[in-house]
């Protein structure tokens, strides 16, 4: 099963079956992944944000032949107002279809969206002056799809990410892609690192880092 992550900045539960008798086929062996082209970002909700609502809505969907979403189920529910925001984005996007002896078929995946309040303060980066930058305490490797493993899928995903002054690192987004696979995995993995942050002048600040990482079947 791919996994595909999207970071979030009034919607009615949008549905959309596949026609019954219409096969769905999942990635790997003879059937390609569907490739994001065109992503729609889930939007925070009034209420949600009051509550300060965080956190990440699971998805399982169908990409259909022609490369939009057709049926659409939350396997893990995050709440109730941004289950359904995280539906209708899912619902506008586009997507290269996946492909079964080169012909276009349905394909099921599942989209992680994560909801994330912004935090305050302005965001540095490395060469400001005066500021250190964030070292890396917990780090994650990403794990290897096994279809893209199969495939032999090798590489290196860039991302940049805000490294809080908590230390927790978030707003990442891929600025050297691979593999929508592969990538998602880089994310994944990232999402659980921990930092000392970056300071300037002896405070603790946000700061913006990149971060490579490998996947190789060495």
């Amino acid at each position: 099963m791919r996994i595909i992550r999207v970071l979030a900045a009034s919607a009615c539960l949008c549905v959309f079956p596949v026609l019954a008798q219409e096969t769905v086929y999942q990635p790997g062996k003879d059937v390609s992944s569907p490739v994001l082209v065109k992503p729609v970002k889930p939007e925070y909700t009034a209420d949600a944000t009051r509550r300060k609502v965080q956190g990440a809505v699971v998805m399982s969907v169908v990409v259909r032949p022609d490369g939009t979403v057709g049926d659409t189920r939350v396997k893990k529910s995050l709440d109730p107002d941004l289950d359904q925001e995280a539906i209708k984005a899912a619902a506008q996007w586009l997507l290269k279809p996946g492909t079964k002896d080169g012909t276009p078929v349905n394909v099921q995946l599942t989209i992680e969206m994560t909801f994330t309040l912004h935090r305050d303060g302005p965001v540095f980066k490395q060469g400001d002056a005066g500021v250190t930058m964030p070292v890396a305490v917990k780090t994650v490797n990403p794990a290897y799809d096994d279809s893209a493993r199969q495939e032999r899928v090798q590489g290196i995903v860039g991302l940049d990410g805000i490294v809080e002054t908590d230390g927790s690192i978030t707003g990442i987004r891929v600025t050297k892609p691979l593999d929508s696979r592969l990538n998602a995995e880089a994310i994944k993995a990232l999402a659980q690192w921990q930092f000392n942050p970056g300071q300037k002048d002896g405070v603790a600040v946000r700061v913006q880092v990149h971060v490579e990482m490998s996947f190789s079947l060495k």
